[in-house]
């Protein structure tokens, strides 16, 4: 949810893919990684890097992996299959169903059918755009660029946040009328 990443992108990433932030605020380095996007999995088929808050996640899936007797290495898928020998990435397919089973489990899904919506994988890089634009202020540009698609299609998809979050600015002094210092 906090990369923008697409569900292709992160199901194929490897522990090779992930490196420390360079910052000089040791703030920023504990919470900072850098995830190199490889040409063959994106969807434009160019390589590209992307900065998330997503260090301790990490951590944690990798100190998960150490505690059920598995020692990440570089080649690795970030979420493999701990029961298959080839230690093969999981499907979207897999992640999929397991996500419709915990909206159903959790009661969600009978709330989105209410709402006749749906969550999909890719739900959640709508919703990290969605949400920098919204109450991150980040431009419009800055997320193109991390999420690695056009202004266009984000201007498309989501254009009506930017005028959303600029209320205050493009109704200013709007309804009110200053006093003309015009002697008629």
């Amino acid at each position: 949810v906090n990369t923008g990443m697409r569900p292709r992108e992160f199901l194929t990433l490897k522990w090779k893919d992930i490196s420390n932030h360079s910052s000089n605020d040791p703030k920023l380095k504990n919470k900072l990684v850098v995830i190199h996007i490889r040409a063959e999995n994106s969807k434009t088929g160019k390589a590209g890097n992307i900065v998330a808050p997503v260090k301790r996640r990490f951590d944690v899936i990798k100190q998960s992996y150490k505690d059920m007797g598995f020692n990440p290495e570089p080649n690795d898928f970030i979420l493999f299959n701990i029961q298959n020998k080839s230690r093969s990435a999981y499907t979207r397919q897999t992640f999929y169903w397991r996500l419709q089973t915990t909206l159903d489990v959790s009661g969600l899904k009978e709330e989105l059918i209410q709402y006749q919506s749906k969550i999909s994988l890719y739900s959640f890089r709508r919703q990290y755009m969605c949400w920098r634009l919204r109450y991150g202020g980040v431009p419009i540009h800055l997320i193109a660029k991390q999420c690695r698609t056009s202004i266009q299609k984000i201007d498309e998809t989501y254009g009506h946040i930017e005028v959303e979050k600029q209320a205050e600015l493009l109704t200013a002094n709007q309804g009110y009328m200053k006093k003309a210092e015009v002697d008629l």
